[in-house]
Order: C-alpha cells, then sequence, then structure tokens
C-alpha cells in the first residue's frame, strides 16, 4: 500500500490505517494477508522532503518506484517472509500521489499484479496541467488498457471523494477511459465513514479508508 506525496513508510500506520485492515480480517471480509507499507519516494536518498512542492523532479521520484519495487523491494519481502507468490496472490493500493502509482504499476506490470487499487489517485496517468506543472501522461486514454489474457482476470477499483478538491475529478477521467476501453473495473464516489459516522468526503482518509476497505473485501478470492 502506497503512500501520499510528502508522506513516507510511516504515514499510513500513523493514520491507522492498520485498523482497517484488521478489523476487515477480525470481521471475516478479509483474508489474512501481509501488507507492507513502503516508501515509494524513490530519490537517491528516500527523503521526500528532499525534493520539496510540486514539481517534476518529484513526481519523477514517485515514477521511479516501479524500478525500486521489482528489483529491490519485492525480492526483499519474496526472501524474508513467508508470502504466497504470484500474481493471484498479489495485489497493490494507495492513495493519492501513491494512486498515480498503484496505476502506473498495475497497468505495466498486469503479470505480477491481479489486484489494483487507487483510491483518490493523483493527476498524472495522462496527460494534464495542475499546480503551474504539465506531464505528457504516463499512458494516452486510448492505451489505458490491460493484455487480452489478463483483462477479464484483475480486479481494478477506484474510489473518489465527492468534495475532493485536490486531484477532482481526475478519477473519474481514469474510470471513464477505462470504460471506453471496455476494462473491467469498479469506480464509485464517496463521502467515506459510515452511517452512523459518515465522512468528509474531502481528499484525506474518510474516502481512501472507505476506499481500501471495499478492496479488502475483494482480494484473494
Amino acid at each position: 500500500m502506497l503512500h501520499g506525496i510528502f508522506n513516507n513508510e510511516n504515514t499510513l500506520i500513523e493514520n491507522n490505517t492498520q485498523y482497517v485492515i484488521w478489523n476487515a480480517i477480525e470481521s471475516g471480509a478479509a483474508k489474512e494477508m501481509i501488507v507492507v507499507f513502503p516508501n515509494a519516494c524513490a530519490n537517491e536518498t528516500g527523503d521526500d522532503s528532499n525534493t520539496p512542492g510540486f514539481n517534476i523532479e518529484h513526481y519523477k521520484a514517485y515514477d521511479n518506484f516501479i524500478n525500486d519495487l521489482q528489483k529491490c523491494l519485492m525480492p526483499y519481502i519474496e526472501t524474508h517472509y513467508s508470502v504466497a507468490k504470484g500474481r493471484e496472490n498479489t495485489a497493490i493500493c494507495g492513495f493519492s500521489m501513491g494512486g498515480r502509482v498503484t496505476l502506473q504499476i498495475g497497468f505495466t506490470l498486469p503479470d505480477k499484479f491481479r489486484y489494483i487499487g487507487a483510491f483518490c489517485p493523483a493527476f498524472g496517468i495522462f496527460e494534464y496541467e495542475n499546480y503551474e506543472v504539465h506531464e505528457d501522461g504516463l499512458f494516452k486514454e486510448d492505451n489505458f488498457t490491460l493484455p487480452d489474457e489478463y483483462i477479464n482476470d484483475t480486479l481494478v477499483l477506484i474510489a473518489a471523494g465527492y468534495n475532493d478538491s485536490i486531484v477532482r475529478t481526475e478519477p473519474k477521467r481514469y474510470a471513464d477511459a477505462l470504460v471506453k476501453n471496455n476494462v473491467p473495473h469498479l469506480y464509485y464516489s464517496t463521502s467515506g465513514g459510515d452511517k452512523a459516522n459518515p465522512g468528509d468526503g474531502e481528499h484525506g482518509p474518510d474516502v481512501y479508508k472507505h476506499g481500501l476497505y471495499q478492496f479488502l473485501k475483494r482480494i484473494f478470492k
């Protein structure tokens, strides 16, 4: 599970994200699993504050995580933990910039990930201009798809916040491209929380925890 920009490997735990996972497992909604919270800012120092602000250099450090993941993190996990290997036993998810990276990795390495969960995914999958930054995009809308052998054997879930003023309608743009490209997926927008304690629908824990719970219920099954 990947954190957002300006964060690190401790942020999601500090936000008590682990309780969502534990509760889902305890209630029987989710299967037992090993969850890894890595530092997704893959620059030379691994320090998100080393390239502060909204700029290309900062974003490229996150784009580079795909290399860190393949060359270092996944081999380390497989040699140090008793994990079930293979795409059917491997999921990736993330919030905000972590959601962008999740979509980048999931759609680039479909042979490694059967489950892809993006919660309030950030700008950058397609061409955009935001915060005075322009990027060409990691994909073109027409080629945002999966190979034939995986297209009907991959769970893709995108969750968005009703009141998200940070990524705004970008998650819906990603989902619309999947619709256009006939890629099976789940998309929904939410305020987060529950009936007793509705969330704020903004770019934060209320929404991403809701998305995470919905994702957990569906993976490894």
